[in-house]
């Protein structure tokens, strides 16, 4: 993949990747970079292609070939009908590139193209890649689910609910179920759009995962622990934090994504974003509220 991710707070929150839209990786990524209200992603098309293979898993090219044409004109439709300035496409089997396309503008403003190589953040789906690393550690015996994160974090202070100390299980991070907070918390104005909060635009960064959880390990909890779901990106900066802590020779988030998952699956476009690193292809980011509002630059 081609990917930066990027969650808008801290470079070290363990939830922020770049990548293209397909790396030598046998699989099929889609990748945007607009924003309506909430982020939109294309991913309807790699299921045709997938079944244009026979029992032998070869590719018939003649059906391959009607599939793309298909394909192609699905993502052109949705990319015109949502108002995406630009999308990037890439599918592969066994390892090789069966259709490979840009569509649209990386940068409005400069009018450069959206291609096959251009980089885009990924945003969320980049706590994938938090609990792919957490599992592994489960799977070598260093993390449990289970566990109280007080376990592998003892220098963490004592989460309130209700003004009652409560534990916090591995568990309960990685499936949002802790009552730490998102970008909302109590005493902001009330809203539905997180882009209408503060801190969903705070670019500053920090030099360890640890020190990020100033921004949120003080603030009480949303809900009792293990009662409700609540979607929060703060929760999988404190998983990463964890995984750091437990990590051979204190590795950081960094080295750990490098060397366990992108190293290790070719995916040499995919990386932590910094704001002031040079990155070449790299997109731009726009966002709008609704489709009648014009783009505007994040």
């Amino acid at each position: 993949m081609n990917a930066i991710t990027r969650e808008p707070l801290a470079t070290t929150d363990g939830d922020i990747l770049l990548s293209k839209a397909i790396n030598k990786a046998n699989m099929g990524v889609f990748n945007r970079f607009y924003f309506l209200g909430k982020p939109l992603a294309l991913c309807a098309t790699t299921g045709f292609l997938w079944t244009q293979l026979n029992k032998d898993n070869d590719i018939d090219k003649e059906k391959l070939k009607l599939t793309i044409n298909q394909a192609d004109l699905i993502c052109q439709g949705f990319k015109e009908k949502q108002g995406i300035p630009g999308v990037s496409i890439g599918v592969t089997m066994h390892g090789s590139f069966v259709w490979r396309k840009g569509y649209g503008l990386a940068d409005i403003e400069q009018r450069v193209p959206c291609t096959p190589d251009t980089v885009m953040r990924i945003a969320s789906i980049s706590k994938t890649f938090t609990t792919t690393l957490a599992a592994q550690f489960v799977e070598k015996g260093k993390l449990n689910w289970n566990d109280k994160i007080d376990k592998y974090h003892p220098d963490l202070p004592k989460f309130l609910f209700e003004n009652v100390p409560v534990s916090i299980t591995v568990r309960q991070l990685a499936s949002h179920t802790s009552g730490i907070r998102h970008y909302w918390k109590k005493g902001d104005p009330e809203t539905d759009d997180e882009f209408n909060l503060p801190e969903y635009y705070i670019t500053r960064s920090f030099p360890t995962v640890t020190e990020s959880l100033s921004l949120f390990v003080n603030d009480e909890l949303l809900h009792k622990p293990g009662t409700t779901w609540l979607y929060t990106t703060h929760g999988y900066t404190l998983l990463s934090a964890i995984l750091e802590r437990i990590a051979d020779d204190k590795h950081s988030y960094a080295e750990l994504l490098n060397d366990l998952i992108t190293k290790q699956l070719d995916l040499h476009s995919t990386k932590l974003e910094y704001p002031d690193e040079i990155v070449p292809n790299r997109s731009r980011y726009y966002w709008r509220r609704s489709l009648k509002e014009g783009l505007r630059n994040v």
